[in-house]
């Protein structure tokens, strides 16, 4: 392989670890970090649960509950695959092809684990929504176009300013 090929490899691995860590770190950060303000209740999806009364709150619980036992085995492994990344990425004694295989697998790695983590997120949400009344699908669907508005076709919307009204 010559040395600009092996430089363009080098640099769409940076990128595309990039982007994979941008994503697994957002889902991770995501379930680590928010906590829901109703009391004890599994993160992962606490948002979905937040505003409902404390009677359907405590009905959903032993099923939030047992899938986030079923998701914890998906977040260790999302967590050793960024591990091993990093030490991939930081080791002197790996030539760039070792280097180049060993980010080929872990990133193929943490993309299958987070693929399995959102799907099993996506299913553990139809679980619950379709167990809620008219209004409580509302309230959930309040929240979800709060939290993420829509915003018209081809807009850009940059993280740090809001989106411009035309």
């Amino acid at each position: 392989m010559s040395p600009s090929a092996s430089r363009v490899t080098i640099i769409v691995l940076v990128c595309s670890l990039a982007i994979n860590l941008l994503f697994a770190g957002v889902i991770i950060g995501k379930v680590l970090r928010d906590h829901p303000h109703v009391g004890p209740m599994p993160s992962n999806l606490g948002w979905i649960v937040r505003y409902l009364n404390e009677d359907t709150r405590q009905a959903l619980r032993p099923d939030l509950e047992a899938h986030r036992q079923q998701t914890l085995p998906l977040l260790r492994d999302m967590r050793r695959a960024q591990q091993e990344f990093e030490t991939a990425l930081v080791d002197p004694d790996m030539n760039q092809q070792e280097l180049a295989t060993t980010l080929e697998e872990t990133l193929s790695e943490l993309r299958t684990t987070s693929t399995a983590f959102q799907a099993a997120m996506h299913e553990q949400m139809i679980r619950v929504v379709v167990q809620l009344d008219a209004e409580q699908r509302q309230n959930v669907a309040q929240y979800l176009h709060r939290h993420h508005p829509r915003r018209p076709s081809g807009e850009r919307m940059d993280r740090h300013r809001e989106p411009s009204r035309r």
